[in-house]
């Protein structure tokens, strides 16, 4: 029944915005646009596993790419599911515990907006990556209706509605803070720790209604009209590189 509600959703897809592609899939790109094989990579808040569940073969094929991965999560049962990531460390991105210029390729997928001292924990990141290296993540926009709309709910929805629309556990639903998920944020993050911005990508991800058809309907409505370069601030999603200085500040 979900498998085919989504197909009826996808068909209001390809009517308005036929480009539209899944979040995660714009993500996967964008790793293998930045990661140097040679250099040593750590993903902040792994859970069990990368990329989605229905892509385990090309995660598969991205690790056993890089030279040495390490995952990294502070919660034990999302660690205890990882199949794919042979190191694995419960730790947290506050106190990371690895000596400086330790990583030449850093990745966050959807971990962003529960950080609740952006600043303090990008520093963090800063001081483990290499000069030259890069930290990669993929969020969610504050300024983005989807959040928005997250933003108001009640807590006590939350997790329901993950299940309900995004087929998500309660266990992987955590608290959001949203203190570096807008090209603002960023930036001033960014320019406050030392990073160089390499890339702000805003995006639109597919409709989070998709199990709901005639709400799809009009949710891409409004997605095509995202899609103008006037709303692009306004996007669901955002992808950013960060890279640090090969002559980093002290």
């Amino acid at each position: 029944m979900r498998s085919t509600l989504f197909k009826i959703s996808n068909l209001f897809r390809r009517l308005f915005v036929p480009g539209l592609r899944y979040s995660q899939y714009v993500y996967e790109d964008a790793i293998r646009e930045e990661m140097i094989p040679e250099r040593s990579w750590l993903d902040l808040g792994c859970g069990h596993h990368l990329l989605p569940e229905w892509r385990y073969e090309e995660e598969k094929e991205l690790l056993g790419a890089c030279s040495f991965v390490v995952g990294l999560d502070y919660d034990m049962l999302s660690l205890k599911k990882a199949r794919t990531i042979k190191h694995l460390l419960r730790g947290s991105i506050s106190e990371l515990a690895f000596k400086d210029n330790q990583f030449g390729f850093m990745t966050s997928n959807m971990v962003v907006e529960h950080l609740d001292d952006a600043e303090k924990q990008f520093a963090e990141i800063y001081r483990v990556l290499e000069p030259g290296g890069v930290f990669l993540f993929h969020t969610v926009n504050m300024d983005g209706y989807k959040t928005l709309f997250a933003r108001l709910l009640p807590e006590f929805l939350k997790k329901p509605l993950a299940r309900l629309l995004e087929d998500r556990a309660a266990e992987d639903v955590f608290p959001a803070h949203y203190q570096a998920n807008s090209t603002k944020q960023i930036e001033a993050i960014a320019t406050q720790v030392g990073y160089e911005v390499k890339k702000i990508h805003l995006f639109n991800n597919v409709a989070e209604f998709s199990v709901f058809p005639p709400f799809a309907f009009f949710e891409y409505i409004w997605i095509r009209i995202l899609e103008t370069n006037a709303m692009r601030e306004w996007r669901t999603n955002i992808i950013c590189a960060l890279v640090k200085p090969a002559n980093p500040k002290v």
